[in-house]
């Protein structure tokens, strides 16, 4: 029950982070596909390198079970 509802606020959380961002709007996906606007790129680009930078970290640190 318990990693239902941290993936469920995991989740909750992402989603309200793509709204603000506005990755959900048409306009800003097609611009994207078309690269005429980057900002949905970008944030996608940003959000990989810091996870990855997060997950490298807690593994040297050994918090992570991977």
């Amino acid at each position: 029950m318990i990693a239902f509802i941290q993936g469920a606020l995991t989740g909750m959380v992402f989603g309200l982070v793509l709204y603000k961002v506005g990755a959900i709007r048409y306009s800003r996906v097609i611009g994207m596909m078309t690269l005429q606007d980057t900002k949905v790129m970008r944030f996608t680009f940003t959000t990989i390198g810091a996870a990855s930078l997060l997950y490298g970290l807690a593994s040297i640190l050994g918090i992570s079970e991977a």
